[in-house]
């Protein structure tokens, strides 16, 4: 019985998709990011989901007050550069912005439109 139990999980396993990657463009240095990434867990929060945040790196050289320049220490150019590759094989576009979300590198929206992010999913 439990050779047959198992036979079924395994072949119940293989059939389902993989989880799909949703990848949230963001920075620690954008005063707007934050209280969005909140926001992106609640619809992403779903077992064939892998949901990213990716920190990008245009913001960094940004001055934020008195206190200068602040750099997101999750941030790189690989992200930024991941990010530009989408926008490219998206349409074409020539800029990037935070709180983009692309979801399975094949669509993509704002990342604050919960309602779309559960549409697009």
């Amino acid at each position: 019985m439990f050779a047959a139990a198992l036979f079924f999980f395994a072949a119940t396993a293989a059939d389902l998709p993989p989880p799909a990657p949703v990848e949230l463009f963001t920075s620690q240095s954008r005063s707007s990011c934050p209280p969005a990434e909140a926001n992106f867990r609640t619809p992403v929060a779903r077992d064939d989901i892998v949901a990213l945040e990716r920190h990008v790196d245009y913001w960094n050289d940004i001055s934020i007050g008195r206190d200068g320049k602040w750099r997101d220490p999750c941030s790189s150019p690989e992200n930024t550069e991941r990010q530009r590759r989408y926008n490219q094989a998206l349409g074409a576009r020539s800029t990037v912005y935070t709180l983009q979300i692309v979801i399975d590198g094949e669509v993509d929206t704002v990342g604050s439109r919960a309602v779309d992010i559960r549409r697009l999913i």
